[in-house]
């Protein structure tokens, strides 16, 4: 356990940085994200996935609904894909995505590009995600994770507009597993995204989770 102990230490010491950051650098806001997900095994190696999320947040709340599949390659390596179409106020848009993610011991890593069709927009933006969660667990049925991201905007759907960092994430949860088919996540997650000349953005954001498995 002792190895587990200091990851942990790790991962909400980088999370209590993040949402200590000062307030003249950054604009804060707070958010609600509600997660309802459900995964359908298809094969034995083939699993399909549904999630609904809206998004409580200042002034531009958001409903995200997402349908994925994603393939076992090898013993914890998977690859995935699906696309998301996202409603908010003044527009929409349909994000494919493509990804690879492994998993060994309590650390999972997963990579995800992202092609995001806003509506009005010039062209398509690619986001690439790199994500890392570390977990463990404290007892039969709950764990406690951190999880750490970057988004980087590869390709921005403004031609001649700056490409770069489009967020980091930092974040710490507890899973509990409720009976053979559901399982329940609360987690506090920090987002800060940099805005150039402006202000940073520090988004503070109760993720509430119900995931169903038959």
């Amino acid at each position: 356990m002792p190895i587990s102990f200091r990851a942990l230490a790790s991962a909400t010491l980088a999370l209590l940085t993040l949402a200590a950051a000062p307030a003249d650098a950054t604009d804060e806001d707070t958010q609600l994200w509600v997660v309802l997900h459900a995964t359908v095994p298809l094969t034995a190696g083939l699993n399909s996935s549904f999630e609904i999320s809206p998004r409580a947040r200042e002034g531009a709340d958001q409903v995200l609904t997402r349908a994925s599949l994603e393939l076992r390659l090898a013993e914890g390596l998977t690859a995935g894909a699906g696309v998301a179409y996202v409603e908010f106020d003044g527009g929409n848009e349909i994000r494919p995505h493509q990804q690879i993610a492994y998993v060994t011991g309590p650390l999972a890593l997963r990579t995800r590009l992202e092609e995001r069709f806003f509506e009005g927009a010039d062209r398509a933006q690619l986001r690439l995600r790199q994500q890392a969660r570390l977990s463990f667990p404290l007892n039969d049925k709950t764990h406690i994770s951190g999880m750490g991201e970057v988004l980087y905007v590869v390709q921005n759907q403004t031609p001649g507009a700056a490409d770069g960092v489009d967020q980091w994430r930092a974040e710490v949860a507890l899973r509990s597993r409720l009976n053979a088919q559901f399982e329940a996540t609360l987690a506090y997650r920090a987002i800060l995204s940099p805005r150039g000349p402006l202000e940073d953005r520090l988004s503070h954001v109760p993720v509430i989770t119900l995931a169903w498995r038959p």
